[in-house]
């Protein structure tokens, strides 16, 4: 090895602390695929709730969140026009002196 290259390897203690965290990751990443597994396979118990009926509560869901932002949005926009001194225009209010005739 040349005196005049550093060594970039990493310690030994570095990456027994990588290996670590990649186990962990590895664990709940089979332990999630485990749950998606069980949720996808049909089971006889009445009780548990069924994939399709999950994904149609979250879509539900995010429709609702969609429209709510949307609201907020609408109603912050009117305040800032309702806010904004007269004759100041926002980005999507024209100019009040620049409509007339000179």
């Amino acid at each position: 090895m040349d005196p005049a290259i550093p060594d970039r390897s990493p310690a030994p203690s570095d990456m027994r602390d990588e290996i670590t965290i990649i186990s962990a990751q590895q664990r709940e990443t089979l332990a999630l695929l485990r749950q998606l597994v069980e949720m996808l396979l049909p089971r006889g118990d009445p009780d548990k709730p069924k994939l399709e009926d999950l994904i149609a509560a979250l879509v539900g869901q995010q429709t609702r969140m969609l429209i709510l932002l949307r609201q907020i949005g609408s109603d912050v926009a009117g305040l800032l026009d309702q806010l904004a001194p007269e004759g100041e225009g926002g980005p999507d209010r024209p100019q009040a002196g620049n409509s007339g005739a000179r």
